[in-house]
């Protein structure tokens, strides 16, 4: 799901951007926590960054065959 948060009331958008890393936040609906959503610390991110490094694998050309995949 995409939600463009331009779009939302600004308490709301002012709430999601502060969100910091590491955080989670729930969702609610009538009392009762239907999702939740942790945003990923800055570690999670540079560990993923890293992930075909020891596989001899062009993470840039990997991400264009897959992209071309679906043309």
């Amino acid at each position: 799901m995409l939600i463009e948060i331009s779009t939302l009331p600004p308490a709301i958008q002012e709430q999601i951007l502060s969100v910091k890393q590491g955080e989670i936040v729930q969702f609610i609906h009538h009392g009762k926590l239907i999702g939740s959503f942790k945003r990923p610390s800055e570690d999670s991110l540079m560990a993923a960054a890293g992930l075909l490094k020891d596989y001899g694998i062009d993470g840039l050309e990997y991400e264009r065959q897959i992209r071309s995949e679906w043309d």
